[in-house]
């Protein structure tokens, strides 16, 4: 400790001859500030007042309201944060890590300390600790627990509470006997996304046992099954729980304004979670941010009831820009004491929020409610001060002074972090997993959401029409080609053979985009730059597993790449499915779009009344298609055979029925307008569907925020005007059980869903045990598609109906990209992104190969000894031109031949 006092006083000399006294004196005053960040909101022991509960009875019974002096806080730290709008946020984050006065804490400890998990997670928690009675030692060594202490930690990942309170316990109570449980969101279950979670499971795979991820799974504690689980976990420990922490939070980058509302909801159920686990004298560490809202001074209330002491802090080492910060709650009261109230508070427990406030205002001490407008003042003008300043030196002409001033404040922090916690090395022995193991982990789970531009670019992005946002798309995507490129220009005489089963390419492009969207076909122009590239060869009319096998193309190439995407349709499995007039959407899609082997489908459109079942893309042109006037797309390159069977068609109303709610609605605003602006089509919307939404929505992040404006509005304007010559019926919350017919279709019956789940996002739909029929004579499918194993060599998952592989490698010289590897999943982006990734992984592996391959040279072998014709992409470009003058002849753009016998007597010409 000495000679840590040494060098802090020998770096202030140094600082103190570069500024003058004033400045040091600010700046030492600034230093100190950040240490003092504390607010006590109650402490029976040393306020007078008592705060009680109100009956239990008069809970969730008083609809939302506000506090005018809290909105006033609010909108003026909101004013000061929109001035960040548009300031690139890549830029702005490395300007504020610079400076960040504590931003060498972490560092320093790893460096000092070399403790496990040093993360800035691991420093807030060992800061909290150290200032605060956090671990009851007085409680833990009463005679009767043994020195026995148990902690349980949620939302916990990737585990540095749990590594920092090992340290703490270690260096400061190491006869304590510990034993600790964790749940967080199972980095391991598919069914949790990477953008709602912290999938580093560095320290979670060595510690798998102390983990608990409840009923499902999933470690959403939002899910009342999953918390009983966790109850019973915690009933087989010593000594009851005398610590429970909750680091929990979720993304609000795209609604920074509130962040507060989109929070609110989780950690209601974490307390609630602590109050089911917690025992008499124990403590809660709640992470939270600003307390404008009703739902915060609700919960603040609560904890301040259930605890004989509660205080907010904002460590030092917390990032002191943002609206972190902590709420220390001391000396539980006992379950005793919240019984009456759990009950009720379980029945809250999910991912929708109360559509009422927990407490009426009047219920609230007037005393409270005044301390807590000072604790929100406090920790607002110290957010407040920090943002401005941030932005005042974001251009500053002295910033490299600056910096130079911060370094030094940099390491004086540091070093009084280090003296104010009174941290020093513990033995290895004593580690959890152990600081070498966890460095040397490769953590290839993590996956960090990076955003490099801003906030207002971010809003603008969504207003794009589909033509700007396609653009918008290709200019990225050649921002992520050019490593590819580099990689591939660099590799000399590289060749690419490109196999397609029929003798035209352009695959979901020519056969999946619908007729009316002829700007998102614009990108074929990428791919004709790509095909007359001299080192690209196309050979179509290639049926890969079939004409050639795969370990043929593994002989013939380097390296084969599986591409072929998603071509089969997940069924429903449920009664009726066989009916005639139950159609694959995908089908449909092909059928209107030229794909041969749907050009025969049989489809009856003399019907009026039509149920297509999903939400998405496929969903969105099926219906616009049905409902869109026959002129409006006799000048596209639907077929011809299509046209005309649409122009005769009777359907005059089409249901959209969807498994889960509007909130999770799988169409994008761009494709929800383009269906309110059809015409002579009524919009009809259930209002119940929508019970709830409109209190959520400030809670939503922007582009599903306007998403479900527009939804709300088009429900109010809702007409029922019979003059209308077709309907257009959105339905939320059914989930097909059964079609019911003779030989045909005549109605479809539906379960009535609820939602479960903690994100609204990821909320999965549960059949509840009430029904609904819905008339209707033609019923299209349309929930999903899975790969297909072409070949019986390639290693196929056929449950997730996908090729088996890791990050595109699946096995020697054998890659797959795209749908084929990932699944129906993502957006044209998301697939750009893989294939590009795959692409760069295939030529580093190449750099490596140095065997001579026999190339196009042995598939053209295979498949002359087979008589099988080779369609070239000049032999396409020969099918395109008879295409583009029948169409013309017709008023097109062109008129697909849907005949392979055809296309090949052309090609062959």
């Amino acid at each position: 400790m000495m000679e840590e006092k040494g060098n802090s006083f020998a770096v202030k000399q140094q600082w103190n001859k570069k500024v003058d006294k004033s400045r040091h004196a600010e700046l030492t005053y600034n230093i100190e500030t950040l240490f003092e960040k504390h607010f006590i909101i109650s402490d029976s022991q040393g306020q007078a007042e008592t705060y009680t509960l109100p009956e239990s009875e008069s809970i969730f019974k008083e609809p939302p309201w506000r506090l005018d002096n809290l909105q006033i806080l609010k909108d003026s730290l909101n004013e000061m944060k929109s001035r960040l709008n548009n300031f690139n946020l890549c830029e702005w984050q490395q300007h504020t890590n610079q400076m960040n006065k504590a931003g060498d804490i972490v560092n320093v400890v790893k460096k000092t300390i070399q403790a496990e998990l040093v993360t800035q997670a691991w420093c807030k928690f060992y800061e909290i600790a150290s200032n605060f009675f956090l671990v009851p030692l007085n409680e833990i060594r009463r005679e009767e627990n043994g020195k026995n202490f148990t902690s349980v930690h949620l939302c916990e990942a990737p585990g540095a509470f749990v590594a920092a309170l090992n340290h703490w316990l270690k260096t400061n109570a190491p006869d304590v006997r510990w034993n600790w449980l964790a749940t967080t969101l199972n980095p391991y279950c598919e069914e949790n996304s990477y953008d709602r979670m912290v999938a580093d499971d560095r320290f979670i795979r060595h510690t798998l046992k102390r983990w608990c991820f409840g009923a499902d799974n999933t470690g959403d504690i939002m899910d009342l099954r999953n918390l009983d689980v966790l109850v019973e976990r915690c009933k087989l420990l010593d000594g009851g729980v005398l610590l429970v922490t909750a680091d929990g939070s979720v993304d609000c980058t795209d609604v920074p304004g509130e962040q507060e509302n989109a929070v609110a909801q989780l950690h209601l159920c974490e307390t609630m979670t602590c109050m089911h686990l917690l025992r008499k004298g124990g403590n809660f560490l709640l992470k939270l941010f600003t307390l404008f809202e009703h739902q915060s001074v609700c919960l603040m209330y609560l904890l301040s009831c259930a605890f004989h002491q509660v205080v907010v802090t904002k460590p030092a080492s917390s990032k002191a820009g943002n609206s972190e910060m902590y709420v220390v709650c001391m000396n539980f009261r006992g379950r005793d004491y919240v019984a009456p109230y759990l009950n009720i508070l379980r029945q809250h427990c999910g991912n929708v929020s109360p559509t009422k406030a927990m407490f009426n205002p009047r219920d609230i001490p007037g005393s409270f409610l005044r301390r807590l407008e000072e604790c929100s003042e406090f920790f607002k003008h110290h957010q407040y001060q920090v943002i401005r300043d941030n932005i005042s030196t974001f251009h500053a002409e002295r910033y490299d002074s600056i910096l130079f001033e911060l370094k030094h404040v940099k390491r004086i922090v540091a070093n009084k972090y280090l003296k104010e916690c009174r941290l020093s090395r513990i033995d290895s022995a004593n580690e959890i997993v152990g600081r070498e193991i966890l460095e040397k982990s490769n953590n290839s789970f993590i996956n960090k959401k990076w955003r490099a531009d801003s906030y207002n670019e971010r809003c603008k992005r969504q207003d794009l029409k589909p033509q700007e946002h396609l653009l918008q798309i290709c200019n990225k995507a050649k921002e992520i080609e050019s490593p590819a490129e580099k990689s591939y220009t660099s590799s000399g005489d590289v060749r690419v053979d490109i196999l397609e089963k029929l003798p035209v390419p352009f695959g979901l492009v020519r056969f999946g985009v619908a007729p009316d969207h002829p700007e998102v076909k614009n990108v074929i122009n990428t791919f004709h730059k790509t095909a007359n590239n001299p080192r690209v060869q196309f050979l179509g009319n290639v049926n890969v597993g079939t004409d050639v096998t795969v370990d043929q193309l593994r002989d013939f190439y380097h390296a084969v790449l599986l591409t072929y995407g998603a071509q089969k349709d997940r069924l429903l499995d449920i009664p009726g499915e066989h009916l005639s007039n139950v159609i694959s959407g995908r089908r449909f899609v092909g059928w209107y779009n030229g794909m041969p082997a749907d050009k025969d489908l049989n489809i009856n459109l003399d019907v009026e009344e039509v149920v297509v079942l999903g939400q998405g893309n496929v969903a969105i042109d099926i219906t616009r298609i049905l409902l869109t006037p026959i002129d409006k797309l006799k000048n596209t390159d639907i077929t011809s055979f299509a046209l005309e069977r649409l122009s005769h068609s009777r359907v005059r109303k089409v249901s959209m029925v969807g498994r889960r709610g509007p909130l999770q609605a799988a169409f994008t605003i761009a494709e929800l307008r383009e269906l309110l602006k059809l015409e002579n089509c009524k919009k009809l919307w259930r209002a119940q569907d929508f019970a709830g939404v409109r209190d959520i929505v400030p809670t939503l992040a922007r582009p599903r925020k306007r998403l479900t404006e527009l939804m709300l509005k088009s429900l109010e304007e809702s007409v029922s005007d019979s003059t209308y010559a077709k309907e257009l019926n959105p339905i939320f919350l059914r989930s097909p059980v059964e079609f019911y017919g003779g030989d045909e279709l005549r109605s479809v019956r539906f379960a009535v869903s609820r939602l479960r789940g903690d994100t609204i996002q990821n909320q999965i739909a549960e059949a509840t045990d009430e029904f609904e029929t819905i008339p209707c004579d033609l019923a299209l499918r349309s929930i999903g598609y899975k790969s297909a194993q072409i070949d019986s060599s390639i290693p196929f998952d056929a449950r997730k109906g996908r090729v088996v592989n890791v990050s595109g490698k699946v096995d020697s010289n054998l890659y797959s990209a795209g749908w084929a590897a990932t699944g129906p999943v993502g957006v044209i982006l998301s697939t750009m992104t893989n294939a590009f990734q795959v692409g760069n992984l295939v030529c580093k592996e190449l750099a490596s190969s140095s065997e001579n391959k026999a190339g196009s040279n042995g598939v053209r072998d295979i498949l002359n000894s087979k008589g099988i014709q080779i369609v070239s992409y000049g032999d396409w470009q020969k099918i395109d031109r008879i295409e583009q003058e029948r169409g013309k002849q017709l008023g097109k753009t062109r008129e697909k031949i849907v005949d392979v016998t055809e296309m090949l007597d052309i090609a062959a010409k």
